[in-house]
C-alpha cells in the first residue's frame, strides 16, 4: 500500500496526474487486460475425462475452429494432458510438462482471448480461466464484451454443461 501511495504522490506532484490518468495512459500504450475465472461443479464422476476426450478426438484443431465460429479463429492449442500437443511447435510437442492426472487445455483465439480448461485435482469441479488482452486503443467495453461472449457462448459449446452434468458456479 505504501508503494501505491508513493506512486500516487509522485504522479501528482511531479506530473499533475492522478492514478486513473496514469492507468489510462498505460491502457492506451499496452492495451486493457481483464480476466474471468470460474468453475462448473460436476455431478458425473467421469465428466472431465469425457469432455477432454471429446475435445481431443476427431481432429481437435478443426473441431475447435468450428466451435468458436466464423468471427474468431483458433491461433494455438496446447494440451498438457498425456501425451501432450502444442500446435505452435513444429513437432507439436509441448515444452511444458504433460500429465495424465492434471491435464490443462489452453486455447488462444485471434481476438486475444486465452481459454484455459482443467479438471480440479481435489474436487468434482471443472475449472476455467479466461484472459483477454486488448490491443492498444481498444475500448475496455469491447475487451470485456469478448470475454463475456467467450464465457457465455464458447464455454457452453466447448463443455456442453447440460450433457455432461455440469452446474456453473463462481
Amino acid at each position: 500500500m505504501a508503494v501505491l501511495a508513493e506512486l500516487a504522490l509522485n504522479l501528482y506532484c511531479e506530473q499533475g496526474r492522478s492514478l486513473k490518468d496514469h492507468m489510462d495512459h498505460l491502457y492506451s500504450k499496452y492495451g486493457f487486460f481483464c480476466s474471468q475465472n470460474g468453475y462448473y461443479s460436476m455431478s458425473k464422476p467421469l465428466a472431465a475425462k469425457a469432455i477432454l476426450d471429446r475435445l481431443r478426438s476427431g481432429g481437435t484443431y478443426q473441431m475447435l475452429k468450428e466451435l468458436v465460429g466464423p468471427d474468431r479463429s483458433v491461433v494455438n492449442i496446447r494440451d498438457l494432458g498425456y501425451p501432450g500437443f502444442d500446435s505452435s511447435k513444429p513437432d507439436h510437442k509441448p515444452t511444458l510438462p504433460v500429465s495424465k492426472s492434471a491435464p490443462l487445455l489452453t486455447i488462444k483465439l485471434s481476438s486475444g482471448c486465452v481459454i484455459q480448461l482443467r479438471p480440479s485435482g481435489t474436487e468434482p469441479k471443472f475449472k476455467y480461466y479466461l484472459e483477454m488482452q486488448g490491443t492498444p486503443g481498444m475500448q475496455r467495453e469491447k475487451v470485456r464484451g469478448e470475454l463475456e461472449f467467450v464465457e457465455c457462448v464458447l464455454l457452453e459449446r466447448l463443455l456442453q454443461p447440460s450433457l455432461n452434468g455440469l452446474t456453473k458456479s463462481r
